[in-house]
């Protein structure tokens, strides 16, 4: 689903599909204006709200919306808040991926221009960018897993949205739960239910 297009006739069907009929994978990729640009991107922003909203309020849509890590000129920063907004919005499933190198993309065109640098072994992730470190990626690598475990796994469903919904930024929960369990020397899927 391109993320800010839903049609008022196409809304009119999707709402009269029975719970468990559709899924619908989002690929939002950022909400950073400038890292949309860079990457020939245009979302309306507003529409994409509006559209996510009615989906998880108005159906029963699963969703399961993108996030990518690696983005040109997206730094920590930048992915916390949106990946914020989104956990506000309420999908089912927030899948955080990083960047993977695609030959002949024109992303992979630009990539020296954007400081990208792949892994040369498949699946060609990132492995840092002009604004985020090997360390830094390595430790949103850590992010997504964690995430995955306890937000996507729907096994701490309702723990996870009080504990979310009282703090300050849901990204800076899942960050340090993350830095808590590699200070452990616990793997983000090795935490047993």
């Amino acid at each position: 689903l391109v993320p800010d297009r839903l049609p008022a006739p196409l809304r009119e069907v999707i709402r009269r599909f029975p719970e468990g009929a559709l899924q619908f994978e989002v690929g939002v990729q950022t909400l950073n204006p400038e890292v949309e640009q860079r990457i020939s991107r245009r979302q309306d922003h507003a529409k994409l709200e509006d559209n996510l909203r009615f989906l998880r309020e108005q159906t029963h849509v699963h969703l399961h919306v993108d996030l990518i890590v690696g983005l040109p000129g997206e730094d920590r920063a930048s992915f916390a808040r949106g990946f914020d907004a989104l956990v506000k919005l309420r999908p089912h499933e927030i899948q955080v991926g990083l960047l993977k190198r695609l030959k002949g993309t024109p992303l992979a065109r630009r990539e020296v221009r954007h400081g990208l640098v792949f892994s040369p072994l498949p699946p060609f992730e990132v492995l840092r960018t002009a604004v985020l470190s090997f360390d830094e990626v390595n430790a949103l690598r850590r992010f997504a897993r964690t995430w995955d475990t306890f937000g996507n796994s729907g096994h701490f469903a309702s723990t996870l949205r009080r504990v979310l919904d009282a703090a300050p930024s849901a990204f800076g929960v899942v960050w340090q739960l993350s830095d808590w369990l590699r200070q452990q020397g616990v793997a983000g899927t090795g935490v047993a239910l």
